[in-house]
């Protein structure tokens, strides 16, 4: 599912629409925005599963990744975003 809105394009979500979030797929779709006119439109990926995740929507120069954690104590939280963090920083 591709939501196109005010010049921004957005892949919803990781988790279920693997074909969208393809690299082929991304760089597909920005080919034909340009097709029809569009300059660069920035991609954002939501609930990505992992710094991997991010590394492969970077690679299709997917500009934001966000990233989806469940609820837990905060000292769990916060060691869980530091390994997301350092993951994220190793690519």
């Amino acid at each position: 599912m591709v939501t196109m809105k005010f010049g921004i394009a957005t892949f919803v979500t990781d988790e279920g629409i693997r074909a969208y979030t393809r690299p082929e797929r991304i760089r597909e779709v920005r080919q034909w925005l340009a097709d029809n006119g569009r300059g660069h439109v920035p991609f954002t990926v939501f609930g990505a599963r992992g710094p991997e995740a991010a590394g492969r929507f970077a690679e299709a120069g997917v500009e934001r990744v966000t990233f989806m954690l469940p609820t837990m104590p905060e000292a769990e939280t916060l060691a869980a975003l530091d390994r997301l963090a350092e993951g994220v920083r190793g690519r």
